[in-house]
């Protein structure tokens, strides 16, 4: 009886230890499939398009109110279309020029999303927008926060502004999976608050009072870790998915902006 148990305790654990490598090893895998969700194209009246060469190919995007001695860069968050904010941008910042151009992969643009691509495309897009612009600010949305911090580290620009940004990607897998060794597994970690170091510009953080994506806690890391300390607002009543509903969301964003 005694040997019957051990028997099935045994196969028991090693059943466990499967499905718990097993998992890891899915997670590892799929991890990319996690953490981006690119979009179809779309048309967007009242801009026009702009083509951005990269390694991956032509990316495509668009210009709000093209020509303006300053400019505005958007990068919007896993799931987003960034095209979707052209009417927000047309009425926020009417003497700014505005670029919106999908991460590659998304909106029909060639090449498949990492965080060496996101990097690489977005330094390419300051590059340009620069050649163009007296002045250049950068905006990031959720996942688009660690692109903006990482281009804000390397160039020199205007303003930051993040909405619910992280420390870092791996920090926020790991609150997620808190079983699973998923610091060692992350490719894409997006550490934002060490490129954080490196930013010299004006920074404004919004957070999502009720975000239970991306928890407060972990944009408040961020925020301590820039050398000059950043204005930090709470939305109250929004998670993370509606804080562009929040009644100060608009008066927040375009206020620090302009």
């Amino acid at each position: 009886m005694g040997n019957s148990i051990r028997k099935l305790a045994l196969g028991i654990t090693a059943l466990l230890v499967i499905a718990y490598i097993s998992f890891s090893v899915l997670l590892y895998v799929k991890q990319r499939e996690l953490l981006y969700f690119p979009t179809p194209p779309m048309e967007v009246l009242g801009a026009t398009k702009v083509n951005l060469k990269s390694e991956a190919g032509v990316l495509k995007g668009w210009v709000v109110n093209p020509g303006m001695p300053k400019a505005l860069i958007y990068f919007g968050g896993n799931g987003e279309q960034v095209e979707r904010n052209a009417d927000f941008f047309i009425n926020c910042l009417p003497h700014h020029s505005i670029y919106l151009i999908p991460y590659r992969g998304y909106g029909g643009n060639p090449g498949s999303p990492s965080q060496e691509g996101l990097f690489s495309d977005a330094l390419l897009l300051e590059a340009l927008v620069k050649s163009r612009h007296s002045a250049v600010s950068i905006m990031g949305r959720s996942l688009g926060t660690g692109v903006a911090v990482y281009v804000a580290s390397k160039r020199p620009i205007e303003k930051l502004l993040l909405i619910t940004p992280y420390d870092s990607i791996a920090d926020v897998a790991a609150e997620k999976y808190p079983a699973f060794p998923v610091r060692f597994l992350v490719k894409d970690r997006y550490d934002s608050v060490e490129y954080a170091k490196s930013v010299n510009a004006d920074v404004k953080i919004l957070i999502a009072a009720d975000d239970d994506i991306i928890q407060p806690s972990h944009s408040l890391l961020l925020a301590k870790a820039f050398n000059q300390t950043p204005i930090v607002k709470y939305l109250q009543g929004v998670g993370h998915n509606s804080i562009t509903s929040a009644k100060q969301y608009d008066a927040e964003t375009c206020g620090f902006l302009r």
